[in-house]
């Protein structure tokens, strides 16, 4: 199943852009290992898999309804928006005894990137008897890295095409200690953190 048809199967609503990026990682994969299989195929002299049109006889006769527009004016595109900080702004040289009326809201989309590093204080105690226990990590801590860090190198990789050194010089820009060998860890095991994430069966 591709992953254009995995995201009309989840409710709009549940669409993350994390599920989506990992959802095109998996059709990626898929358009790639079937390409391989073709290639042994034809190797072999057999015929590859043939790639198949979706059917025109069937068409919509039905004439698209027409949309009224709405009578209550346009709607703001950023209604949406999660708001992350907010700064009220007063006019200079306000003449004495003016009145606040409302806020005329002007909303700046921008991005962070940089570094998060958690330290997790792993409690260590001693029982009355004499037994050490610690606590553990969370469920969802596998390994020193987050699944943020993660995500964005799969995505760099596979959905932007970026080079593993590329990659590499873009995290220690931002003071990320990471190796070659981490994204290579990261590729081979994928399949399960991609699994994990979204609860999707694994790509074989």
């Amino acid at each position: 199943m591709s992953a254009r048809k995995l995201i009309s199967q989840i409710p709009e609503e549940e669409i993350t852009p994390f599920t989506a990026v990992l959802l095109e990682i998996i059709q990626t994969q898929a358009e790639e290992i079937q390409g391989l299989k073709d290639e042994i195929a034809r190797l072999k002299g057999q015929k590859p898999k043939p790639k198949i049109k979706p059917s025109n006889l069937v068409k919509n006769t039905e004439k698209p309804k027409k949309i009224n527009p709405s009578p209550r004016g346009k709607r703001s595109k950023t209604r949406h928006l999660v708001i992350h900080e907010e700064h009220e702004l007063k006019p200079e040289n306000l003449p004495p005894g003016s009145k606040l009326i409302d806020y005329k809201d002007f909303v700046v989309q921008d991005i962070i990137f940089t570094n998060w590093n958690i330290l997790y204080r792993r409690g260590r105690w001693k029982t009355p008897s004499g037994k050490f226990i610690t606590a553990k990590l969370p469920k969802d801590v596998n390994g020193h890295f987050g699944a943020g860090l993660q995500s964005f190198v799969l995505y760099q990789n596979y959905g932007c095409l970026v080079t593993q050194p590329l990659i590499i010089e873009q995290l220690r820009e931002i003071d990320v200690d990471i190796s070659k060998g981490a994204l290579i860890h990261f590729k081979c095991n994928q399949n399960d953190f991609i699994a994990s994430r979204i609860m999707l069966p694994k790509v074989l």
